[in-house]
């Protein structure tokens, strides 16, 4: 079985569920009778929702033994480690460190602590509030559970007919036995965002669905169509009017609220001056600093989100990187990039102050039919370099000196009618002061 935990990474955030390992079985529960073999396999744990909430025992969830017949609403979430689970439930039945199996049964009435009435300790408590005193793998859980009964609740009908459908794949897909459509647990990609100034400040809002003194960072969903960055940076623009950059991804997590999967970032506002709430969604808009923001928490002025949430995360991870370096704004953002060619160190063998001398192309063998321009501006640049050129067919001296054109040939002439000419080891030296000489000196003997 492979089960990895979320590893976070270096400069993410760190949220509830990392930690967690969950093997899914996607093979194993295609199979039409994977659900019925897993809930009667002793050892098999239940996780039951009343509505949003499920039963807790101090900061652990309750799993009960899947017992009877299999119920209905029951979907497969996966195996986990027993040692993971609760005392009693660390082992089998067998006695095997086997993975334990985990069920969930949702059941539609809402419950109550009336309903936990005489057993000590037990309460009924819902994600969002009780999400970070679980464990990793709790609240991996409890969130799954959530999020696919969600979506079972909402979706029991055909989209294309009307039918209802059929429940498939251990509770992972709906099947329509009219038209055959298949329908798939839906996600919604959201983004959420923490925004700061060149202070190094936070700009929170409060929401008119929220108490007046709740604050938090924005967040709204990818519209079809959309990119990431593209819905984060209208969603702060229509939400609190100020326009973002410097976009940095810290983290996602599955909020099953009813179905959102949150993209945690942090942006910078260009102009910090100009935010203002948009009066539809957001009633207000503030800059914090970290000394204001923990003076208006204590004094329950200001209530942040719960701990629970990818929100809190990322106010939490800004106030307590005091020491980190504060993220680039428009007015101390580095020179732009000169277009302007970089200036290449000389090769070895020049002097110092001589610029490096560009190579020139290799040519073919020259036609008869070669323009006088073009054999002219080959010559110019054979004449510039600084090695020896000779024609292949040139004539050689008894030291093996390379042949060299007689002395007043006509640049339009040089070689016009021979083949390509080729560089050759050595060093010659040119008519000094002579910067653009139309003919070749044979090099001095000895040299």
């Amino acid at each position: 079985m492979h089960m990895h935990p979320r590893d976070p990474g270096e400069g993410l955030l760190v949220l509830p569920q990392d930690g967690a390992r969950i093997d899914r079985l996607d093979a194993q529960r295609k199979r039409p009778e994977w659900l019925s073999e897993i809930w009667s396999t002793p050892g098999t744990r239940v996780l039951r929702l009343h509505g949003r909430r499920a039963r807790l025992s101090g900061n652990r969830l309750e799993y009960e033994e899947a017992t009877g017949p299999l119920p209905e609403s029951a979907v497969a979430l996966g195996a986990v480690d027993p040692a993971e689970l609760p005392d009693g439930v660390a082992s089998n039945r067998r006695g095997a460190a086997a993975p334990v199996h985990v069920v969930t049964v949702a059941h539609p009435k809402p419950a109550d602590d009336a309903a936990a009435a005489g057993t000590t300790g037990t309460t009924w408590a819902d994600l969002a509030f009780a999400g970070s005193q679980l464990t990793p793998l709790d609240a991996a859980l409890l969130t799954q559970a959530l999020a696919i009964t969600a979506w079972h609740a909402r979706t029991p009908f055909c989209a294309s007919c009307g039918t209802p459908t059929e429940v498939e794949v251990s509770g992972w897909r709906r099947t329509c036995p009219n038209c055959g459509a298949q329908t798939f647990p839906r996600t919604d990609p959201a983004v959420i965002t923490a925004v700061l100034d060149s202070d190094d400040r936070i700009l929170l809002g409060s929401a008119h669905r929220w108490e007046t003194h709740r604050y938090s960072t924005f967040a709204g969903f990818v519209e079809a169509g959309e990119s990431v960055e593209a819905a984060l940076a209208r969603e702060i623009e229509e939400e609190a009017g100020v326009v973002v950059s410097d976009i940095r991804y810290m983290g996602s997590q599955s909020w099953p609220f009813p179905r959102s999967l949150m993209l945690g970032h942090f942006a910078v506002a260009a102009d910090p001056h100009v935010a203002r709430p948009d009066g539809d969604e957001i009633r207000d808009v503030r800059w914090f600093t970290r000394h204001e923001l923990a003076e208006a928490a204590e004094a329950g002025d200001v209530t942040l989100p719960t701990r629970s949430s990818i929100s809190r995360a990322l106010i939490e991870r800004w106030a307590r990187d005091v020491d980190q370096p504060r993220p680039p704004t428009p007015d101390r953002l580095p020179a732009p990039v000169r277009t302007t060619a970089r200036r290449v160190p000389p090769r070895p063998g020049l002097r110092p102050t001589e610029p490096p001398r560009p190579r020139p192309p290799t040519a073919g063998p020259l036609r008869e039919d070669s323009s006088a321009d073009e054999t002219a501006r080959l010559h110019l640049q054979l004449l510039h370099r600084t090695r020896p050129l000779r024609h292949p067919a040139g004539r050689r001296s008894a030291r093996g000196d390379p042949g060299w054109p007689r002395r007043g040939t006509a640049p339009g002439r040089l070689h016009a009618e021979g083949p390509a000419v080729h560089p050759r080891r050595g060093r010659h030296r040119q008519d000094p002061g002579h910067h653009a000489p139309d003919r070749l000196r044979r090099p001095r003997r000895g040299l």
